[in-house]
C-alpha cells in the first residue's frame, strides 16, 4: 500500500513540508532504516489538482510499502523500506523517466533525483527538507504581493479605482519600502520684499511617483471615496516612517498630509507616544478639504483631537470653487492651503471665490502650488505672505544664494 501526502490551496502552504519533517523526526528517533528519494522537478507553476506525473510515480511504487510526499512546489519525496543499491537505482531510473519523459543527461538526473539512507544520512536529508519549508514560507509571504504586482500591470486594470484594485494596491504597499516615495517641500513666508523664510517643511508621499512606477494604468483620484481610502493607507505608512525617524527632523517645523480618519486611529496614538509634548507645536497636520464634505463629523472630531494634543492644524486642497461652500469659522485651524495653479487662478478671481478668500485671515492663507509669477503677484497684492510651490523654491533659493 502506498501512502500519499500532498495538499492544495493557499491555506495548505507549509503543511506538506511540516508533515514530512515530523515523519523524518519520528524515523530518526526510532532509528528506522529507510531509503528516501528526492525528485526535484523545478516546476515554474505547480498545480496539485492536475499532476499526472505524481499519479504515475504513485503507481510505480505501488509494490513497495512506502510513502510519497509532494511538496508545495511539486517536488516529491519517496520514503521506502531499505533497498539494495541496484533496486534503488532501478526505481530511481523509473521515476526519472516519468519526470523527464523526453530524456535527460546523466548529470541532470544526478541533480534531479537524490538518494538518502536513513538513519546515517538524516542530517543532510533534514537540511534538504528545511529548504522546502523556507521556500513555502517565502511563497506565503510574497505570493500575494507578486500576484498584486502582476494584476496592477495588466491591461484590464486600466481606469478608475475599484474596491478590488484598491485591495491590490494595499497588498503591494505592505511589501515596499515607502521611504523611496517620501518627499518634502517647504512653505515659505515673505517677511519683506525679497526676503523669504521657511515657515515649515511639508512631508508627503508622492502619489504620482508611486503611480508611475507601481500601477501606471490606474486613475487614482476617482472615485473620491476610494481615493481617500488610499490616502488613509498612505498616511499610516508615512506616520510609521516618521515615528521611526523622529530624530531626523528634530528641531524642524514640519507638516504632514493626513486624512481625518487616520488621526482617530491607533497609528496616530503611536505617533503621539513617541513624540514628546514639547515638540508638538512644531508639527502641523494638513486635513484635506474633501474630508469636510465626506466626513464632516469625523473631520471636526479629528481637528479637536489634534488641537487637544497641541498640534497645529491646516485645511489642505482648497480649490477656488470650494471656497464659498466651506464655513471656516466652524473650524479652529492655523492655516488654509489654497490651490493657485494656472488653471485655478482664473477661478479664484471670480466674485464668489474672491469674497470667500477675502473673508479669511491673511496670516493663515498659504497659496499652494504657486508655480506662476501671476499667482505670486496676485497673492502679494492681496496681502498673502505664505507660499508653496516650485516657483517659490526657486525664488527663495536664488535670493539665499545671491
Amino acid at each position: 500500500m502506498v501512502t500519499v501526502t500532498y495538499h492544495s490551496g493557499s491555506n495548505a502552504l507549509m503543511i506538506a513540508e511540516q508533515d514530512f519533517i515530523l515523519l523524518l523526526r519520528r524515523l530518526n528517533r526510532a532509528n528506522t532504516p529507510q531509503t528516501v528519494i528526492n525528485l526535484i522537478r523545478n516546476l515554474a507553476d505547480y498545480d496539485s489538482e492536475n499532476d499526472p506525473i505524481a499519479t504515475q510515480v504513485k503507481a510505480a511504487i505501488a509494490k513497495y510499502s512506502g510513502e510519497m510526499h509532494v511538496m508545495g512546489n511539486g517536488d516529491i519525496f519517496l520514503v521506502l523500506p531499505p533497498m539494495e543499491n541496484a533496486e534503488t537505482q532501478r526505481l530511481r531510473g523509473t521515476a526519472m523517466a516519468m519526470v523527464f519523459p523526453h530524456g535527460s543527461s546523466t548529470e541532470a538526473q544526478d541533480k534531479a533525483a537524490v538518494v538518502y539512507r536513513l538513519p546515517q544520512e538524516y542530517m543532510p536529508l533534514r537540511e534538504r527538507a528545511n529548504t522546502y519549508v523556507e521556500l513555502a514560507r517565502a511563497v506565503e509571504v510574497m505570493g500575494p504581493v507578486r500576484q498584486a504586482e502582476e494584476a496592477l500591470q495588466a491591461e484590464d486594470v486600466r481606469g478608475p479605482l475599484t474596491a478590488w484594485s484598491l485591495s491590490q494596491v494595499e497588498k503591494l504597499l505592505d511589501s515596499i519600502d515607502i521611504k523611496r516615495y517620501v518627499r518634502t517641500q517647504p512653505v515659505y513666508k515673505q517677511v519683506a520684499r525679497g526676503v523669504w523664510e521657511k515657515s515649515f517643511i511639508d512631508f508627503y508621499i508622492s502619489i504620482s511617483d508611486l503611480q508611475r512606477e507601481r500601477f501606471p494604468r490606474l486613475v487614482l483620484n476617482t472615485p473620491e471615496r476610494l481615493f481617500l481610502d488610499l490616502c488613509c493607507t498612505l498616511d499610516r505608512k508615512l506616520f510609521q516612517e516618521l515615528s521611526y525617524t523622529t530624530d531626523n527632523w528634530k528641531g524642524k517645523r514640519i507638516s504632514i498630509n493626513m486624512a481625518a480618519e487616520t488621526v482617530l486611529s491607533s497609528v496616530f496614538a503611536q505617533f503621539c507616544h513617541v513624540l514628546p509634548k514639547d515638540r508638538r507645536p512644531n508639527v502641523g497636520f494638513d486635513i484635506h478639504k474633501s474630508d469636510l464634505f465626506l466626513n464632516f463629523t469625523t473631520t471636526r472630531n479629528a481637528i479637536s483631537v489634534l488641537k487637544e494634543e497641541n498640534f497645529l492644524v491646516g485645511i489642505d486642497g482648497i480649490t477656488p470653487s470650494s471656497l464659498p461652500y466651506i464655513n471656516f469659522d466652524r473650524f479652529t485651524v492655523d492655516y488654509y492651503k489654497v490651490k493657485v495653479t494656472r488653471e485655478k487662478l482664473e477661478e479664484l478671481k471670480e466674485p464668489l471665490a474672491m469674497r470667500a478668500l477675502e473673508a479669511l485671515d491673511r496670516g493663515k492663507i498659504i497659496f499652494n502650488q504657486c508655480d506662476s509669477e501671476e499667482a505670486l503677484r496676485f497673492g502679494q497684492n492681496l496681502g498673502v505672505t505664505q507660499y508653496q510651490g516650485w516657483l517659490i523654491d526657486d525664488v527663495a533659493n536664488t535670493i539665499a544664494h545671491g
